[in-house]
């Protein structure tokens, strides 16, 4: 009865700031203005002009993985809430964005989530890694376990604003197998794909482990530059 008459109450949008009544963290009308993926490539992602297509990288050479889902592009304010909810713990802007990941992926198969670690440093520098309460929110919805398959040990520059090449030799020997054996299908869960090299790089490492198909969740995929 509590918590019904907690929902009733109006809250702030998030985003504008203003009272409403939805039962999510936004208002109706910034929710409805925030950037989806409508036309992703139909294996990484990135946000095409048009729908069903492979973007160029893909056509001239087959990702990693099997499939990237990501309902959201990472710009305006979608960039905002993820950098409240990855840099500030404000959980309230990953509710605003997490259920449409769920919803996208629902009819995805897999038998484990794997989120992509984080070194010790920057687990302590934000008190929680933000891909693995990702992917506990998502094995709450479909009942699928949560493996930490993968382990950081080495702190990596940010990959935001590096070149492709860069953020490949960024990750070189950053990430090592915790596990001996995997399921054959399992998700990688990320909060953001920009350039698919740390998904590409898990992805490699998962198959050595046993997984035969690596797909990838994702809150929001960068569209690419220019």
């Amino acid at each position: 009865m509590l918590r019904r008459l907690l929902h009733a109450l109006p809250r702030a949008c998030l985003i504008c700031h203003r009272l409403h009544r939805e039962t999510g963290p936004l208002c109706a009308t910034c929710a409805a203005a925030l950037p989806r993926n409508h036309t992703p490539c139909n294996r990484c992602a990135e946000p095409q002009a048009v729908a069903g297509q492979l973007c160029r990288r893909c056509q001239k050479k087959n990702p990693t993985f099997e499939q990237v889902i990501s309902p959201w592009r990472y710009q305006d304010e979608v960039t905002r809430l993820i950098q409240q909810f990855k840099f500030e713990g404000r959980l309230a802007a990953a509710d605003a964005l997490w259920p449409a990941l769920a919803q996208a992926a629902a009819g995805l198969e897999v038998e484990a989530l794997v989120p992509v670690p984080v070194h010790d440093t920057r687990h302590r520098e934000r008190g929680f890694n933000q891909a693995l309460w990702l992917a506990d929110r998502l094995a709450g919805q479909w009942q699928t376990p949560v493996v930490e398959a993968l382990h950081k040990p080495r702190a990596t520059a940010d990959q935001v604003g590096l070149s492709r090449s860069q953020r490949h030799a960024n990750l070189r020997n950053a990430l090592q197998l915790r596990v001996t054996r995997l399921p054959a299908s399992v998700a990688l869960v990320d909060d953001v794909v920009s350039s698919t090299a740390t998904a590409s790089t898990c992805a490699r490492l998962l198959k050595q482990a046993g997984a035969r198909r690596v797909f990838v969740l994702a809150l929001a995929r960068t569209p690419r530059a220019g």
